[in-house]
């Protein structure tokens, strides 16, 4: 994967939390995800279409998730499913739309986040895309992980 994108990826996820969630965020490091599929209990994916196609997956546990929007929104989220996913969502369109206006050597579009959860669900994703998964830690809200697949359009 090239370093521009990866690198704009993490140095957006770093500043969103840090502004938007209001949490210091350590990138704890990033490596080849090895397998086509994730679980876990909460993701927002927003896909990306262009010079390159693939999509950046932010995945939580029900916690780290729930904290962070809380810490987002300014508001308990436990009682309202729906402003949990909204909040979800908007944190990976704002990370991808940050880490797309960075990246000036290609051209990148993203679509619409979707936002998937429940008790470890599957996430199957392209079988010949580049994955990195990089993993964060904040000591507001825990630690979660960001995926990023890329492959030439």
């Amino acid at each position: 994967m090239e370093n521009s994108i990866l690198k704009s990826f993490i140095e957006a996820t770093v500043d969103t939390f840090e502004t938007m969630v209001e949490t210091t965020v350590e990138h704890k490091g990033s490596e080849i995800y090895p397998s086509k599929q994730t679980t876990g209990d909460l993701c927002a994916l927003i896909g990306l279409s262009g010079d390159k196609t693939g999509n950046s997956v932010l995945m939580f546990s029900k916690d780290s998730g729930c904290k962070s929007a809380e810490r987002f929104l300014g508001e308990d989220v436990s009682e309202s499913p729906e402003d949990l996913n909204d909040a979800i969502g908007e944190l990976i369109n704002i990370i991808a739309g940050q880490a797309k206006s960075t990246v000036t050597d290609m051209k990148l579009s993203i679509s619409l986040p979707s936002v998937m959860s429940g008790d470890q669900f599957v996430l199957s994703l392209p079988k010949d895309a580049e994955m990195m998964i990089c993993r964060f830690s904040s000591p507001d809200v825990g630690d979660f992980e960001l995926l990023v697949s890329i492959k030439n359009s």
